[in-house]
């Protein structure tokens, strides 16, 4: 009886264990701490068929502010589970926060602020990060593409 306990416990301990096993040396979670810059290029030439050629069709003005708000977009997931998002707009920089996590399976990102929370799914974690949203979007972005600022 009492190897039978023991054995049921090294194979629990052993499940546990392999479940917590960090990808590649890390967790999804220390892979996301840091600061992510929005990469402009991407967005935009992932962007919807219909979208983009609206977006073409703004008088330059509205292009470049549109460019400025994208190219400037930094996200910031720091290890305490705080989220921060910055951005410039004519001349003046922005800021937002909240709490972030990743759930259980590891594919969804969520983060939570004092008036929404916005959820996304993971389609890419590496030296780049595409988010793709998954509340109902408005405007013209559809995923999100970052690079790691180091």
């Amino acid at each position: 009886m009492r190897r039978k306990r023991t054995l049921c416990f090294l194979i629990l301990f052993l499940a546990l264990s392999v479940g917590n096993i960090p990808l590649m040396g890390q967790s999804l979670h220390e892979k996301l701490e840091g600061r992510w810059k929005m990469d402009l290029e991407k967005v935009v030439s992932s962007m919807e068929p219909s979208k983009k050629s609206r977006f073409e069709k703004l008088p330059e003005l509205k292009q470049n502010e549109f460019k400025e708000l994208i190219s400037s977009r930094e996200f910031i997931f720091e290890e305490n589970g705080i989220f921060k998002a910055l951005w410039n707009f004519r001349g003046d920089t922005f800021s937002s926060s909240g709490v972030w996590g990743i759930n259980e399976n590891g594919k969804t990102l969520s983060i939570t602020f004092p008036e929404k929370t916005v959820s996304y799914e993971i389609r890419e974690l590496a030296d780049v990060l595409v988010l793709d949203p998954l509340n109902s979007q408005r405007g013209m972005i559809g995923k999100l593409f970052f690079r790691k600022e180091l």
